[in-house]
């Protein structure tokens, strides 16, 4: 497991700096890479891994919360994080079948 005390930003290796979108999505997306991993809630695991940003990091950890309470909501609906774990693009699943189990 990654250093849950890094934030998406550390744990990639890679600055995305400021968003150049006005987009509300973007420029939280953006913030939320700033965050360290072990706050982000299950609404920001929701809305980054369906966004297929830092799937890497994140999906270990949404399983994680899941294998608790595989309803965990975030703010839309109970069960919206597994919908967005469920709906990762299938490469993902490919390069990690234990995870798919």
């Amino acid at each position: 497991m990654k250093d849950q005390s890094r934030n998406l930003q550390e744990l990639e290796g890679v600055d995305w700096g400021d968003p150049t979108h006005e987009s509300s999505i973007v420029r939280r997306c953006h913030a939320l890479r700033r965050v360290p991993v072990c706050e982000l809630s299950p609404e920001d695991l929701r809305l980054l891994i369906g966004q297929q940003i830092g799937i890497e990091v994140l999906i270990p950890l949404a399983l994680e919360m899941l294998e608790n309470d595989p309803l965990t909501g975030g703010d839309y609906y109970q069960g919206d994080l597994l919908k967005s774990v469920l709906d990762v693009e299938s490469g993902y699943w490919a390069r990690h079948p234990r995870e798919q189990a």
